[in-house]
């Protein structure tokens, strides 16, 4: 009798521990964090071919027509996983508004 191995169920295998000592269970949050990086940074992905596509079809009309799914990706841009990027920067522009804002309010 020969016993067949299942890939999936061996590449989806974790040891059921939460213990920070024992060096599998931190690897399994690790790979974890990981995959779960990764999910997030293919659908930002995914957005922004969707913003690109829909600009080319869209022509002169894009403004109106793209927008939901132009918001939808600088919304998922922002996330903490994307450290640089179009996304950190409308976050610094934004800050400097707002301290400029606060520093003009206050000189009145």
């Amino acid at each position: 009798m020969s016993l067949k191995s299942d890939p999936q169920a061996a590449a989806n295998f974790t040891f059921p521990s939460d213990d920070p000592n024992d060096p599998m269970a931190v690897q399994n949050q690790r790979d974890s964090a990981v995959r779960e990086s990764w999910v997030k940074i293919m659908s930002a992905r995914e957005l922004r071919d969707a913003v690109r596509e829909c600009y080319r079809k869209e022509g002169v009309n894009f403004p109106e027509k793209c927008k939901p799914i132009a918001m939808a990706y600088m919304e998922a841009i922002k996330q903490p996983q994307f450290s640089g990027g179009i996304g950190k920067q409308i976050e610094n522009e934004k800050a400097k508004r707002a301290a400029h804002a606060a520093a003009a309010a206050a000189s009145e």
